[in-house]
């Protein structure tokens, strides 16, 4: 593995001096600016809904603070911080603000009664006296990814983008999804550093957590590109003696908090503030470009800038539409599929039934068994079935991520084309491949057809004279084995719909976040520039002079920030 990049805090502060001279008004660089002044850690808890992320936090600050329940709850990003005051402070996304007592928490993070956010609320910060971890740590609990409240994913998204420690919690029941795996490794891109937690381990048995533990850490690693610490909690009463996995989280974030030679704030700050100008870099460029022309002209290359902007979005909408039909024409093929096995699974069923009907004598333990080794014929069939298709669907997948990530390659690609031949313009603008895990994607718990076998065993065990007995089990088996074959194999052929609709999110997902943003920004740039252009020379010449700086102040904080990575030995 190859040594993990760190940072010296020197320099920075010049970095941000000179970027606040480029970018003046810039509100992301404001809000990182107010971050590092207070020297203070964001750690984002992140996870697909009813994970426990609310009971996690309220679990490691010793009380209930999080609005909890058996539904998914959060529906607003809630940030809770350590403050003398305890209260609550409501952001409204028109800027208006509440105090409320802690009481009322629930009135606005909750989506019982803040059904689809209808109050405008765009975040709740919760300010508790005595929490067990250093003032200098925030956590922000998000609503559940995955839930069919589509805001919560954008609600998610937004607070991610702006995360120093990423929590993600997972459970065992289900085990990781293809998209739980891509969380963690945006997590590890957009986060500093990353803690993947099991919760709700109180319901497994030592065997079982061990098993889901190895599996998880397998997952995460891959997916994070580095080892992983798997940290297990049981985070049902908050006010118990702490579970041994909650003091090592306490530990871990006290110590990427504090330890100076960690620098988990200003490798964070740092990667952002990157991100952060080489956006700004291209806005630069174009509005260069385009203030260089005579007003007609930088008004008709701006029009056909913006056509090739809309085009890309066009190709980005499309890519999402090829995804989903990709991912339609694999589950129309798994029902076909499952339809011939269940024909197949009936066919093998009823010749056993015929032969339990021939069995003679009076042994119940030989009928029992008879009926034992049908359900597992089922069962076993079944999961051949599912295994065998879970491959020839992971392989249409990857074949359907590789045309995804062609149609944006060529989207991006003759979009800088169209920006270098429109207005000379080399853009940084880049997107990351679209890809699936490399590790297994579909993970199926085998189960066995317990009702089916309570049924059957308890038919055989009737006390019924011999023949009559014989008669009734054998007319129920030919009646039912047709059932049981359709029931197994739709169990399994849910279970790989389940992970087909992870993988639609998530390669939907890519095509989204790395095209959406970028666009506006380009489109905002160069309708402001065109719109700028054919000014009075002497204006115009000042407005170069502007840019020039603007340009020379963003290379000079690259440089600097290039210059702040040091090779951890």
């Amino acid at each position: 593995m190859s040594p993990r990049p760190t940072v010296s805090a020197a320099g920075f502060d010049d970095v941000l001096a000179d970027l606040e001279l480029a970018i003046p008004g810039e509100k992301l660089l404001r809000e990182m600016r107010e971050q590092w002044k207070a020297q203070q850690v964001r750690v984002v808890v992140l996870g697909e809904a009813k994970r426990g992320k609310s009971s996690l936090i309220n679990a490691m600050a010793g009380r209930s603070i999080l609005p909890t329940g058996v539904i998914p709850v959060t529906s607003v990003v809630t940030v809770v911080r350590a403050d003398p005051a305890e209260s609550a402070r409501v952001t409204y996304v028109d800027g208006r603000e509440d105090c409320v007592g802690l009481d009322k928490i629930v009135d606005y993070v909750t989506e019982e009664h803040n059904a689809g956010n209808r109050r405008g609320v765009q975040s709740v910060e919760v300010l508790v006296t005595n929490v067990p971890w250093p003032e200098s740590v925030v956590f922000v609990d998000t609503p559940g990814t995955g839930s069919v409240e589509e805001n919560h994913d954008v609600e998610s998204s937004a607070a991610a983008r702006a995360m120093d420690v990423a929590l993600v919690v997972l459970t065992s029941d289900p085990p990781v999804s293809a998209r739980e795996r891509e969380q963690i490794a945006v997590a590890t891109e957009q986060a500093a550093e990353l803690l993947v937690i099991v919760a709700k381990s109180d319901l497994m048995t030592s065997v079982e957590l061990e098993t889901v533990v190895g599996y998880t850490r397998e997952v995460a690693s891959q997916a994070a590109g580095h080892d992983v610490e798997v940290i297990t909690v049981s985070a049902k009463d908050p006010s118990a003696e702490p579970h041994p996995g909650l003091v090592r989280i306490r530990d871990v974030i006290t110590s990427l908090a504090t330890d100076p030679e960690r620098h988990t704030l200003l490798r964070s700050l740092r990667d952002r503030t990157r991100r952060l100008v080489q956006a700004v870099q291209d806005e630069v460029e174009l509005t260069r470009s385009l203030t260089k022309l005579d007003s007609d002209e930088a008004t008709g290359r701006e029009r056909a800038f913006t056509a090739a902007l809309e085009e890309t979005r066009a190709q980005s909408r499309g890519c999402a539409e090829l995804v989903s039909a990709g991912v339609r024409s694999i589950n129309t093929q798994l029902d076909k599929s499952a339809a011939a096995a269940a024909g197949v699974l009936s066919e093998k069923l009823a010749g056993r039934v015929e032969e339990f009907a021939s069995l003679g004598g009076d042994d119940r333990a030989a009928e029992a068994l008879a009926v034992d080794e049908m359900t597992r014929l089922v069962t076993e069939y079944a999961e051949r079935w599912r295994q065998a298709s879970a491959a020839e669907a992971e392989e249409e997948l990857e074949q359907l991520s590789r045309r995804a990530t062609g149609v944006t390659g060529t989207a991006v690609t003759e979009l800088r084309d169209a920006a270098q031949e429109l207005l000379g313009v080399r853009l940084n603008i880049a997107i990351e491949p679209i890809s699936l895990p490399e590790n297994v994607r579909f993970f199926f718990v085998q189960t066995t057809l317990a009702d089916a076998a309570s049924a059957l065993s308890g038919l055989v065990r009737h006390h019924l004279p011999r023949r009559i007995r014989r008669r009734s089990v054998s007319a129920y088996l030919r009646e039912t084995a047709p059932l049981l074959a359709d029931r197994q194999l739709g169990r399994a052929r849910g279970d790989l719909r389940l992970r087909l609709a992870d993988a639609e999110r998530s390669l939907i997902g890519q095509v989204e976040t790395g095209m959406c943003e970028l666009l506006d920004r380009l489109e905002s740039a160069a309708t402001a520039a065109a719109g700028v252009a054919g000014e009075q020379s002497e204006l115009s010449d000042t407005r170069l002079r502007v840019l020039a700086e603007r340009r020379e102040l963003l290379a000079k904080a690259m440089r600097r920030l290039d210059e702040l990575v040091e090779e951890r030995p």
